[in-house]
């Protein structure tokens, strides 16, 4: 469903900026029978603690406007596309990318590290997957 390479790139000390070259093989839309799997883990004394935070989605693209729509939307905005379902298939670039760690909707999540995999399926077919991995440090002034 969907091939990328993210570019990371250090701005200061402290700060990074990424960017982001995609190219979608199916639409990213509600309507064609895909569910998406969110399995947020959280690193520990025990190695990964599965399940954090789980999510279904049988709405991808619309749960990610109304649950993310600050952090979808730059996303969007960035790869030069409107705000709006569905993403049609195509190359695109999402360029000079900032994570701040906040996102709408999710409480703010302490010091540690974590992993994020997201499984799309259509039936029985996965038809993409995605991790992210992110250490969440406090910042000394």
């Amino acid at each position: 469903m969907i091939d990328f390479k993210v570019i990371k790139r250090k701005i200061s000390k402290d700060e990074f900026r990424y960017d982001v070259n995609y190219t979608l093989k199916l639409p990213f839309s509600d309507d064609i029978g895909m569910i998406a799997n969110i399995d947020i883990s959280k690193w520990g004394m025990g190695g990964w603690g599965m399940n954090a935070y789980k999510h279904e989605s049988a709405q991808p693209c619309g749960d990610c406007l109304k649950f993310g729509k600050n952090e979808f939307g730059t996303f969007l905005t960035s790869s030069g596309l409107e705000v709006k379902c569905p993403i049609e298939p195509g190359s695109y670039m999402a360029k000079n990318l900032q994570f701040d760690g906040k996102v709408e909707g999710l409480d703010e999540l302490p010091y540690g590290k974590y992993k994020m995999i997201v499984k799309y399926t259509r039936g029985e077919e996965v038809v993409g997957c995605w991790s992210v991995f992110a250490e969440i440090e406090e910042v000394v002034a």
